[in-house]
């Protein structure tokens, strides 16, 4: 017959062993796990030690942290009992945790080292050219600069201003010339030292503003014309006899404008002529006016010539400039009064008497010049 051990017995035993297992199984200061939201990657658990990355732009002021202890164990910073999921710190420095073993005790510090990852933003934040006409337009989809400089600035020797997403840095930097006049590319390098982005900076060139007329002239005119651009006036003259009313200039204006009449068109410039120019930009008018004048007669011939005494047409020679007429025998030449018709505004003098047709009487006894 087998012998039973009494029930009791058997019952403490086992509690015993169940006791020891569990003792051993609950004690300890570890902390298994440690994980934040924001975190880039698992934490490293060392010695005393949890060292997490977080994502760039992360508060560490405020972080709450979800952790595992030892079954046995509670964490305190400071004062603060630590509950996993609920209780903030501030990991701008190490924060010590106390693990306490509650069985027995026994304490554990551990340091917990928090970072933020460096920044892998590659963005041009702003763009600027001294010469420019208005604000960038920074296309971050694209990753494009759009942007417009003055008129006349040159487009091969521009030098800008521009910063970039925190600690990132570009080639070529800001501050460098360079030449924009084709799109030019700027390679931005994030502040992981790994992620770059190509930005292409598009500049044009504003629209001209100018209402300038530069050259003007006619096929008739006598010398060039003086441009005052100031007055905003042209002053040109002409030859002699030409027809004022029916004048066809040649003229250029200042690049990209237009203007009313164009060149070319023949108008009355018998009076003093308008023409409006309008600028490259559409917007910007000027009126300009011209003054037509007719260049004195050059021409100095008698044309006509009589006395009333005369015997036969006077005999005009405008080669070797002489005028050959006769008189009656016995006529007194010492008083003759002659008729004459001369180019068109000219005048005729003998010494210093300003002769009158049909008027002045002069001596004819030797030749009069």
């Amino acid at each position: 017959m087998k012998r039973r051990l009494p029930f009791i017995y058997i019952l403490l035993s086992a509690l015993f062993l169940l006791g020891s297992r569990f003792y051993v199984f609950a004690q300890g200061t570890d902390i298994k796990a440690y994980s934040f939201p924001e975190q880039t990657g698992p934490a490293t658990i060392g010695s005393g030690t949890v060292n997490i990355e977080v994502a760039y732009g992360t508060s560490l002021n405020g972080l709450i942290a979800t952790f595992t202890l030892s079954d046995s164990a509670k964490a305190e910073v400071g004062a603060t009992l630590q509950v996993s999921g609920v209780t903030p710190n501030d990991f701008s420095g190490i924060v010590t945790y106390l693990v306490t073993d509650t069985t027995d005790a026994s304490t554990q510090n551990w340091d917990i080292n928090v970072t933020v990852a460096p920044n892998d933003s590659t963005d041009i934040l702003s763009f600027t050219f001294p010469e420019q006409t208005g604000p960038a337009v920074i296309n971050t989809n694209n990753h494009t600069v759009t942007i417009e400089v003055d008129y006349g600035t040159n487009l091969a020797s521009l030098t800008p201003s521009f910063t970039l997403s925190a600690g990132a840095s570009s080639v070529p930097t800001s501050g460098t010339t360079s030449d924009y006049s084709s799109p030019f590319d700027i390679t931005v390098t994030a502040e992981d030292g790994i992620t770059t982005q190509i930005w292409t900076v598009n500049v044009s060139e504003a629209p001209s503003n100018e209402t300038d007329i530069l050259t003007f002239s006619f096929p008739e005119q006598t010398s060039p014309a003086v441009i005052d651009t100031n007055n905003h006036t042209v002053t040109i003259e002409v030859d002699y006899g030409t027809n004022l009313a029916s004048l066809t200039p040649s003229f250029t204006l200042s690049a990209g404008a237009t203007s009313v009449p164009t060149t070319g068109t023949t108008s009355d410039y018998s009076s003093p002529f308008d023409i409006t120019v309008t600028a490259e930009d559409g917007i910007t008018t000027q009126i300009w006016t011209v003054n037509v004048s007719e260049a004195s007669n050059t021409e100095n011939d008698i044309l006509a010539y009589s006395i009333p005494e005369q015997t036969g047409p006077a005999s005009i020679n405008n080669g070797i400039y002489t005028v050959t007429i006769t008189v009656p025998y016995g006529t007194t030449v010492t008083d003759l009064v002659a008729t004459f018709t001369l180019s068109p505004e000219a005048t005729a003098t003998v010494g210093a008497v300003t002769q009158v047709s049909g008027t002045t009487a002069n001596n004819f006894t030797s030749p009069v010049i």
